[in-house]
């Protein structure tokens, strides 16, 4: 099943294969590597060529080596090195395949998207349907009506598709429609003008968040924050703030000469 799965993702990119580099922009990132042996690994590729290995929760390191020319890269782990020719690399996933091995695919998964899913589970979701055919949709025709939604935003899906963010005058909320239906609970991320853009929605297809995380160093290089931003805003008032994942500490951040943060509950005040 999983190297159906793997055949599909491979049709989907194919069209929008990248550099090998685009792995070093999420240096840091854990990934979960989708095995269907069911193997709990997980990997971070570190800026210096460093590999950080977890198997079952047990460290160990690793090495990788960036071969650009010929769009591929080494992964050295234990004792045994391989050549992985490189396909596609987004906030989503890394699809790599085994040199002389078309059909041998190595394919990791953002530990950060998976939730409560197993690899498998979020590939068969997030790729094996359109973004329309996998979320459950309703008639939303007496709903618009009685929001009284306004359009705040239109993004345009590689599918064809178009999420719409909408602004209710009833009860000033945000929601997010799909062409003309609500979309229903799930979390989700597309890149929008290069910037991953993470969504999301209640049952109900209330927006509870839209975010860019954005990086920042703050107090002269003393701490490193990311920042959930609102799209097409800088940092503002109710945007989470974190430090190494977690929620950034009561106290007030300074960006530079002009710019500072003051956070309380992991949020700016």
């Amino acid at each position: 099943m999983l190297e159906q799965i793997f055949e599909q993702i491979y049709r989907k990119v194919s069209a929008h294969l990248n550099s090998v580099n685009t792995v070093l922009k999420f240096a840091d990132t854990l990934w979960v590597v989708a095995d269907a042996s069911g193997e709990d690994m997980k990997l971070i590729f570190k800026n210096d060529g460093r590999l950080i290995v977890s198997k079952q929760g047990r460290v160990t390191q690793g090495a990788y080596e960036m071969l650009t020319e010929a769009n591929a890269m080494i992964i050295t782990i234990g004792d045994e090195s391989h050549l992985y020719n490189h396909r596609y690399t987004d906030e989503q996933l890394v699809f790599l395949q085994l040199d002389g091995s078309a059909e041998q695919a190595f394919v990791l998964v953002n530990n950060s998207l998976l939730g409560e899913m197993t690899p498998q589970q979020y590939l068969e979701a997030v790729y094996l349907k359109p973004v329309s055919d996998a979320l459950k949709l309703e008639d939303t025709k007496a709903r618009v009506s009685k929001l009284q939604l306004q359009l705040k935003n239109r993004i345009p899906m590689s599918d064809g598709s178009v999420l719409k963010v909408c602004f209710s005058k009833v009860n000033r909320k945000l929601y997010l429609l799909q062409n003309n239906s609500f979309l229903k609970s799930k979390n989700f991320s597309i890149t929008i003008d290069g910037h991953s853009s993470f969504f999301e929605v209640a049952k109900d297809g209330e927006l509870k968040e839209w975010y860019m995380p954005k990086r920042y160093t703050a107090n002269k290089g003393a701490v490193e924050l990311t920042i959930h931003e609102t799209p097409y805003l800088l940092a503002s008032v109710g945007d989470r703030v974190f430090i190494n994942g977690a929620a950034a500490p009561d106290g007030n951040y300074r960006i530079n000469f002009f710019n500072s943060h003051q956070v309380k509950d992991g949020r700016i005040v």
